[in-house]
């Protein structure tokens, strides 16, 4: 009696095999877009230096005329020797382990105490392991909107427009989810680009409508460019929607100067177009190249040069940065 159960399940199990093993996943029923998206910085080239790194560990038996690979795919700051700041590590692991702010022999500075302690403060029951807000903790929002304000140099910056997400890919996403309904809704994207924007295109089933940066000018872009694929994208039968700025670029790496962020941001209103402003590399600007200058900033400087003609074009800007780059380098937590 007590076996009966046992080879009914047995039974059972075998039959629901049977049935669906038809609908089991294989390469050629799961999501076509997700077979044709392609993420090239973790694609096949990552994929051979794994291969030689393998080799290496082995002993390098076929003699390989190198005894280290270096990975360059993808900004990755902290695995190519940028050193973690000591505050952030301090703050972070008293939030994640309250115990240490407790004990005087832990080495936490008191700055780094002091802000840990705020953000306890301003959690569900003193613990990061709680759910927060759908937007992201409030004081964290708040922080960042006084960051927005002391770049821009203005006193607006709204914690009710941010939204803290687990990296800048997953705010692109999020956006890009929003954007996309069809194939026929397009996105202009520049060229060359981080392949996030072609891959979550393909992804989403939408049309991807590459723009050309202009090498010849520091990678700049062209407003009759722009007027070109719009118009020929259109034609396609295509509705664009907005259109992606990476700057400082990547992978060009140029950073454009105000009056350029100005002009774009002034076309992209006029055409009704989101712009989704890829603006994560911000602290990484060298050399002779022109200061950074946010979406935002030309935001506000066009709507105080012309507020009522300005706003009466509804302009849209979603921008996005990330703790992945510039001083922090903390692409990995």
């Amino acid at each position: 009696m007590k076996s009966a159960p046992t080879r009914t399940l047995v039974a059972l199990s075998l039959a629901a095999w049977a049935g669906v093993a038809s609908s089991q996943l294989t390469m050629e029923n799961i999501n076509k877009n997700v077979v044709a998206a392609e993420y090239a910085v973790r694609g096949r080239l990552l994929d051979r230096a794994g291969e030689l790194e393998r080799e290496l560990a082995a002993g390098n038996p076929n003699k390989l005329p190198f005894d280290q690979i270096v990975h360059c795919n993808i900004g990755n700051p902290q695995a190519l020797g940028q050193k973690p700041l000591t505050f952030v590590r301090e703050v972070l692991g008293a939030v994640v382990n309250p115990a240490l702010l407790a004990d005087k022999r832990v080495p936490i500075s008191k700055e780094a105490r002091e802000r840990a302690k705020q953000y306890l403060d301003a959690v569900s029951f003193g613990s990061v392991g709680a759910y927060t807000e759908s937007q992201g903790i409030s004081l964290v929002r708040d922080e960042v909107a006084e960051f927005i304000d002391a770049r821009d140099g203005t006193s607006n910056a709204d914690p009710q427009d941010i939204f803290l997400t687990d990296g800048a890919s997953s705010g692109v996403k999020a956006l890009m989810q929003l954007l996309v309904r069809s194939v026929t809704d397009a996105l202009l994207v520049p060229i060359p680009q981080y392949p996030l924007y072609s891959a979550l295109t393909t992804l989403l089933n939408g049309t991807m409508a590459g723009y050309y940066l202009n090498e010849e000018d520091s990678w700049g872009v062209h407003l009759d460019t722009l007027d070109a694929k719009l118009a020929e994208t259109t034609a396609a039968g295509s509705e664009v929607r907005a259109i992606v700025v990476i700057n400082p670029g990547n992978p060009t790496g140029q950073s454009l100067p105000q009056a350029a962020v100005e002009a774009l941001m002034g076309w992209a209103a006029k055409n009704k177009l989101v712009v989704l402003a890829d603006e994560v590399y911000q602290e990484n600007v060298y050399g002779d190249a022109p200061a950074f200058s946010s979406f935002r900033s030309a935001y506000e400087a066009l709507l105080a040069k012309d507020p009522v003609g300005f706003a009466a074009l509804s302009p849209q800007l979603v921008s996005f940065h990330s703790t992945s780059k510039g001083v922090f380098g903390e692409c990995g937590l």
